[in-house]
């Protein structure tokens, strides 16, 4: 859990309190990267051996500040600001840092392996980039874990382990010391198939190189250890439990002073229960303060390792490395910022200040300082940066600063004035590059470069005729025209025509030094206003003295269907003036028409109707062959304006003669259902049998069904069923009862006819049973 001699992330800063601009080019090319830093005034970074001891790459050199940097490299001699050295023996390779702040360099290597996470540093590698530290008591890291699959290659075990790191500094009355903490969460995965988690906590002495600690010096829940490679650490164990999906917890790293002034580094975790902290180490050493730092590079800052926080996977222990198959994981980095926690203003997605390695791990950022990690390929790079290099381009210089992500960024340029008539104008702003206008007002979403383009300006002074004077400011060795109107309109309806400037004609002078001008006019006209009989306005200049005529024709047609007759102007029959002065004058006319069109139905109608006069439209037409219309929709037009009316009737009505069973005529609307009612004539009852429907005049037959009901009896009143009734075109026998009905169809009235013999079978019947009878006795006489 304690880093190789990774190489340190930091970028050279300004000496501003808060933030600042690196004007530097800045690049990180794939793979392994780590980088390195020279402090003011150091020259050599390797002399006669191995730039560093890997399978090869490149170490990118450049200055923090825009300056002559010199490199050399085996006898050869570069200047610039950056440079690219492969990686190899060389026998001198050294850097001379002339600045007041450090040189950042970096190695970059392909080999895809480094702690793989959320790191924080004391910079960002924007364009250009910025530095910025932060000081705090406490900082945090959430982890959720939903699946994993990973193998430590050294521990050959299957799991990895998840790291909460920071560097502590402790001040004494003998300097600085610098305290490398972590917070840690392992997690395995049993051949058998069982999962669990171990939580354990170590602390190094970051001030020198190897780690030293006295057992005597460490107070906690823990013991000082030695580590294969031969340094001194401090570690503890604090729980092992079995591991269940979705795995959350929060691992905490807090520092402080005791009453007795020891620092101390207090480790605690939340799993959801609330934070336990476990150990909590106390340095009997005396200390005017401590603090967990993030400081980019400064003169007098312990170097050793990168002050910084992190929240990094990797191998199990001991500089391992896991490769991760499988990984579903989502992480947060905070530090408390005095009232809440907070993202850190840069985040990485590597990390420098632990050995284990992770390879197969990606890093997503997500925002608010989480990132989610997944397996896939490792792309080492800056993933965020809340802080954004500004830097303001005016006439007197370059000003740089750095402003927060989102934050309002407003800078409003003023000209600046010279005396004796010259100044500085403001032409425009451009933000990176784009115009916006005369004024800056941006939302910080990345680095931003405000420019200011001005232009040498002299004042031009114009006197006008009236007395009043009005300056300008022009470009130097630009045209200035005189743009007074010509003719120009005084607010008494006069006007001044024929400009001249200084007594001449020319209008437009060369401004290469301020200017001095004096205008006038040749002639001076009067404004005619002439009110036209239909409300508009006809307005003309006319000079001073002129003839003035008012030409209308008369009568004049109008385009609005008006005729004006017997012209007036200003009520009299004068028709000329003379201008002296601003004239008002109304024409209007005596006698008004106006054009109306009628369209009626049986005609359509133009003429010119005098104002006030009353059009009557008839309440029924006829218009022949049996057809009128009734209800005028306009009864009655007054005449104020031209018109267009149509005059449409609300009915439509036709002359009907019904003929047949029903004798009837007269008008009938037309659409209209006549109804018709059941007659009886002749002893035949007639029921209508269709709708009568009006569809145009003439004669109409409507059907009926006609029904005849009777009983056929003979001379002596006996039924007679053997009767036969006939009506129209239908036939009906009578039935045993003698009854009889009939009915047809008909469209003219039918006369019924009874066909029947005189004596009814009953009747017959009844007459011949007596002889019947005298016939049998007879033969029964005989047979004795």
């Amino acid at each position: 859990m304690r880093p190789a001699l990774l190489a340190l992330l930091l970028l050279a800063a300004l000496a501003l309190a808060r933030c600042a601009v690196v004007d530097a080019p800045v690049k990180v090319k794939g793979g392994h990267c780590m980088a390195g830093y020279l402090p003011p005034g150091a020259s050599a970074i390797v002399k006669d051996g191995t730039l560093w001891p890997h399978e090869g790459g490149t170490v990118y050199v450049w200055a923090d500040m825009p300056v002559e940097t010199h490199t050399y490299l085996t006898g050869k001699r570069y200047l610039g600001s950056a440079l690219a050295i492969e990686t190899g023996r060389y026998e001198t390779v050294w850097v001379r840092n002339p600045n007041s702040a450090g040189v950042v360099y970096y190695a970059c290597w392909p080999a895809p392996r480094a702690p793989a996470g959320l790191a924080a540093y004391g910079a960002g590698l924007t364009a250009p980039p910025v530095a910025s530290g932060l000081e705090a008591r406490e900082v945090r890291g959430a982890i959720t874990l939903r699946r994993f699959d990973a193998y430590s290659v050294n521990e050959r075990y299957r799991g990895f382990s998840a790291q909460l790191n920071a560097e502590a500094v402790v001040e004494t009355d003998r300097g600085l010391q610098v305290y490398g903490l972590q917070n840690m969460i392992l997690f395995w995965k049993s051949e058998r198939g069982g999962e669990r988690y171990e939580i354990a906590d170590n602390v190094w002495n970051d001030t020198s190189y190897p780690s030293r600690l006295r057992a005597g010096l460490l107070k906690g829940n823990g013991a000082v250890r030695t580590s294969r490679d031969g340094e001194d650490y401090y570690a503890m164990i604090a729980e092992v439990g079995e591991l269940r999906y979705p795995f959350s917890a929060t691992l905490y790293i807090r520092v402080g002073l005791d009453a007795e002034g020891h620092p101390w580094f207090a480790f605690g975790y939340d799993a959801g229960n609330g934070v336990a902290w476990y150990d909590n180490v106390t340095l009997l050493v005396r200390a005017r303060g401590v603090k967990i730092a993030v400081w980019p590079p400064r003169e007098g800052a312990p170097a050793r390792w990168p002050h910084s926080v992190e929240l990094v996977v990797g191998g199990i222990c001991c500089g391992d490395l896991a490769v991760f198959y499988d990984l579903d994981m989502d992480i947060r980095l905070e530090y408390w910022n005095g009232t809440a926690y907070a993202p850190p203003p840069f985040l990485y997605s590597f990390g420098a200040l632990t050995a284990e390695e992770a390879e197969g791990a990606s890093v997503t950022y997500l925002g608010g300082g989480s990132a989610r990690l997944s397996a896939g390929p490792f792309r080492p790079a800056m993933l965020h940066s809340s802080l954004l290099p500004v830097r303001i381009d005016d006439w007197n210089g370059t000003a740089r600063a750095c402003a927060a992500e989102g934050s309002a960024l407003e800078y409003e340029p003023r000209d600046v004035y010279l005396g004796n008539g010259t100044r500085l104008a403001v032409s425009r702003v451009l933000v990176n590059g784009t115009p916006a206008g005369r004024r800056a007002a941006v939302i910080v979403r990345g680095p931003t470069a405000i420019s200011v383009e001005r232009a040498r300006q002299y004042l031009v002074r114009l006197v006008m005729p009236n007395g009043t004077a009005s300056e300008a400011w022009v470009d130097a060795g630009a045209a200035y025209a005189v743009r007074l109107p010509d003719p120009w309109v005084l607010p008494n309806r006069t006007r001044l025509a024929g400009l001249l400037v200084n007594g001449t004609a020319r209008r437009e002078f060369r401004v290469d030094r301020p200017l001095a001008l004096l205008a006038g006019y040749a002639e001076r006209q009067y404004l005619i206003r002439l009110v036209l009989p239909n409300g508009t306005l006809r307005e003309w200049w006319a000079p001073e003295g002129s003839r003035v005529a008012v030409a209308l024709p008369d009568p004049w047609d109008l385009p609005n269907g008006t005729r004006l007759a017997r012209l007036l102007v200003n009520g009299t029959e004068l028709r000329e003036l003379r201008a002296s002065g601003p004239m008002a004058l109304v024409a209007g006319y005596a006698e008004v028409y106006y054009r109306v069109v009628v369209e009626a139905p049986v005609n359509r109608t133009e003429l010119w109707a005098p104002r006030g006069a009353v059009l009557r439209f008839p309440d029924v037409i006829d218009l022949g062959n049996g057809t009128r219309l009734l209800q005028p929709g306009v009864r009655e037009l007054r005449v104020e304006g031209p018109a267009e009316l149509r005059v449409q009737y609300a009915r439509r009505q036709y002359y009907v003669r019904v003929r047949g069973v029903i004798e009837w005529e007269g008008w009938a609307d037309a659409g209209a259902a006549v109804r018709l009612n059941a007659t009886a004539a002749g002893g035949v009852l007639y029921e209508p049998a269709e709708a009568l429907v009006v569809r145009g005049p003439g004669e109409y037959r409507p059907l009926f069904l006609a029904v005849y009901r009777t009983a056929a009896r003979d001379a002596l009143g006996v039924p007679n069923p053997l009767a036969l009734a006939r009506l129209c075109n239908a036939t009906a026998r009578a039935g045993a009862d003698g009854s009889i009905e009939v009915s047809a169809y008909t469209r003219s009235p039918c006369e019924p006819r009874i066909e029947a013999a005189p004596v009814s079978p009953y009747t017959a019947a009844a007459l011949s049973a007596p002889a019947l009878a005298l016939a049998a006795r007879a033969l029964r006489r005989r047979g004795r």
